[in-house]
């Protein structure tokens, strides 16, 4: 057998995304940052933190508290406060060397160890112009739309770079940010129409397509138990009451597959408290 290995694909090259923005409290990115270290991953990456909108040579002091498994520091880049969060990620995907970007929002949080292992097996499965994200809906762009209107949520993402920057759709107004997630040109239907695959992963890195999200107990599913990534939406979601959970469970997926697990007002109470003190918790561990 030959030992030569120069023809060998080389590792791809990844950039992880977290988006902080100057007007958002610290204790979102704390909790990212927190997440982060209780969830480990084998994959190497390069952290970039996508500061949008601080003055001129401010460094918010949370940045070196991100250090990738293998020793790596987080980068910073500074973007004007334009736009919203699809812009500042093409921005910022424009002035990084990388195959492959991942993108979080500001108040997205780790839920599982191995998250990007998951999120490359997807890609690996998929190929390399799939679009790989943590949750996805059915749910209409509006009243009237066409439904399922099959979709990836843009909070915690992944593309190849070079496919993410060939979009030429306008990013410039929270309608155009709409349009481009969940419109009848958005990011999905764009990767779809190129050959591209789509899927989201749950927390055990199961690779699901689209028929498999309304059970997937993962976005507005079940009691979104197998959720790898959190944001304000699945916050949001858990807080609600019975009626309005199932509500907000059959925009995303429908009458017939709605499916949503109610909790007690207690359980509501307590778990609001819970991420209270998550939050405060990793805000002063990062404060020493």
């Amino acid at each position: 057998m030959s030992t030569d290995t120069a023809s060998s694909p080389a590792t791809p090259t990844i950039c992880v995304f977290y988006l902080l923005r100057h007007g958002n409290s610290g204790v979102h990115f704390a909790s990212f940052v927190r997440s982060l270290q209780k969830n480990r991953t084998a994959t190497a990456y390069t952290p970039v933190v996508i500061q949008k909108g601080f003055p001129a040579g401010v460094r918010h002091r949370f940045i070196e508290s991100w250090i990738a498994e293998d020793g790596t520091p987080a980068r910073c880049i500074d973007i004007s406060d334009d736009g919203f969060d699809l812009l500042a990620y093409r921005k910022a995907a424009a002035q990084v060397e990388a195959d492959y970007c991942l993108f979080f929002n500001s108040y997205s949080r780790i839920l599982g160890a191995h998250w990007l292992d998951h999120y490359c097996n997807a890609l690996r499965q998929l190929g390399e112009n799939s679009l790989i994200g943590a949750t996805g809906s059915w749910q209409r762009p509006t009243e009237t739309g066409p439904f399922p209107n099959i979709h990836i949520r843009s909070n915690a993402f992944m593309i190849s770079r070079k496919l993410f920057l060939s979009f030429d759709a306008p990013l410039d107004s929270k309608d155009d940010s709409y349009q481009f997630e969940h419109g009848p040109q958005s990011m999905t239907k764009r990767v779809l129409a190129q050959g591209g695959a789509i899927a989201i992963i749950d927390r055990n890195g199961r690779v699901l397509l689209p028929d498999q999200w309304p059970e997937s107990n993962v976005f507005w599913s079940g009691n979104q138990e197998l959720l790898l990534v959190s944001d304000n939406q699945t916050q949001h979601f858990q807080l609600l009451n019975p009626r309005k959970k199932l509500l907000y469970s059959t925009f995303a997926w429908g009458d017939g597959r709605s499916h949503a697990v109610p909790h007690s007002r207690s359980r509501r109470f307590l778990d609001r408290w819970r991420r209270t003190l998550e939050r405060v918790y990793s805000y002063a561990s990062l404060m020493r």
